[in-house]
């Protein structure tokens, strides 16, 4: 928290006082837990209350896949968006729409900045030009960047299956999930704690 605190300041991005700093140094995750609780409790309330939540109504329509791949069937695609954006979310970065395929591990990348659902659509396709096989079916996280209207006409109008995974179930995305780690995170972590994404692929 305390080289997060000096970097935000030093570009402009946190506007406090000397004691304040201080103060944001020194607190633990288990004080901000505590301090932002009834913040928490009031955002729950005001979605609760406000209706759907945007792309709910859309999950509804997108089955939900675990990990039962038919892995004699090549074509069936897992996705996922890869954060390059050391300790900080704050501002644009780039991010890596990470692909693989779950018969024969082929995995491709491609860099993008910003996670918004225009610049991963255009990313999916330009990797799906690059796979040497046809798709047969996509299953990606409960994101936005994913969980859209566009991505979903997409898949119908190709015949793809398109699945989603659990909300914060992370092992529904077992095949992609190691390959962010070996093919992504490992590779371009740099020596300071932070990632850089760029263009790669490997099968």
């Amino acid at each position: 928290m305390e080289r997060e605190t000096d970097r935000l300041r030093a570009f402009g991005e946190l506007s406090i006082s000397n004691e304040v700093a201080d103060k944001l140094k020194r607190i633990t995750a288990a004080t901000i837990d505590r301090k932002l609780k009834h913040q928490k409790e009031v955002l729950h309330l005001l979605w609760s209350k406000g209706g759907p939540k945007p792309g709910s109504m859309l999950k509804h329509k997108i089955a939900v896949r675990l990990t039962d791949w038919d892995t004699a069937k090549v074509g069936y695609i897992e996705a996922d968006l890869v954060f390059h954006c050391g300790a900080s979310t704050l501002g644009s970065h780039v991010c890596t729409v990470s692909a693989t395929e779950i018969s024969s591990g082929w995995w491709e990348g491609e860099p993008i900045l910003g996670k918004s659902q225009d610049q991963c659509f255009r990313a999916l396709k330009e990797i799906r030009k690059r796979c040497p096989f046809v798709w047969k079916g996509l299953d990606a996280d409960n994101g936005q960047e994913f969980i859209n209207e566009m991505l979903y006409k997409y898949c119908a109008r190709e015949k793809l299956e398109f699945t989603r995974s659990r909300p914060h179930h992370k092992n529904d995305n077992a095949y992609i999930e190691e390959k962010n780690w070996t093919h992504v995170r490992k590779v371009l972590v740099l020596p300071f704690g932070e990632e850089l994404g760029m263009t790669l692929r490997k099968s």
